[in-house]
């Protein structure tokens, strides 16, 4: 009973660290990769429906981030990418 609550743990906190909610993220895009093994684990141990559970909640935690304008834009990025962030606002 407690691996399921320890694998939700490390994806909410690993999520967070990458989606950066309310100055907890890095602005780093390789750490977008360090939600797999939390994937790959839920998948081999809970099967089809742990991945999906899985997926689903980080796709949840991205759509919400993203809904509530955190924002990962840096310096460095394009005027086309920053007119494709306005168009969507």
């Amino acid at each position: 009973m407690i691996e399921p609550v320890v694998l939700l743990f490390g994806l909410v906190a690993t999520c967070l660290a990458i989606f950066g909610f309310r100055g907890l993220g890095f602005k780093d895009d390789v750490l977008a990769f360090l939600a797999f093994p939390f994937v790959i684990w839920a998948a081999f141990r809970f099967r089809a429906f742990g991945a999906a559970l899985a997926t689903l909640l980080i796709s949840a935690l991205s759509v919400w981030g993203t809904a509530h304008e955190v924002d990962r834009a840096t310096p460095s990025d394009d005027r086309l990418l920053k007119r494709v962030r306005r168009c969507c606002d």
